[in-house]
This record gives structure tokens, C-alpha cells and sequence, in this order.
């Protein structure tokens, strides 16, 4: 395992972090019409299951 900080885990109360790193809030473009559809979802579905983008 690295000594990187940001890689460490992360104890924070009753929660423990894998490590420091986040993804933070966006908009990748997705939508049809203004509407979020099947590429949106699967985009989210990838990014909850650790994939990168």
C-alpha cells in the first residue's frame, strides 16, 4: 500500500473512507432534451461502482 496521505483510509466518527479522494458534483452532458436517459444512468452506475469515466 502507498504512504500517500490521499490513499490512506480515513476514519471520520463511525465512518471509515477507503481514502481521501472525491469526485465532486457535475453535469457530464448526458441528457437528451433536457432529460436525463440511459447513457446518464449508466454513467452514474459506473461511477458508484468505482469505475473511472
Amino acid at each position: 500500500m502507498s504512504n500517500d496521505p490521499l490513499l490512506q483510509p480515513y476514519r471520520l466518527k463511525h465512518l471509515t473512507l477507503r481514502n481521501r479522494i472525491m469526485s465532486t458534483a457535475h453535469e457530464p452532458a448526458y441528457s437528451e432534451d433536457g432529460l436525463p436517459k440511459e447513457r446518464y444512468r449508466l454513467y452514474h452506475a459506473e461511477k458508484a461502482r468505482g469505475a473511472s469515466p
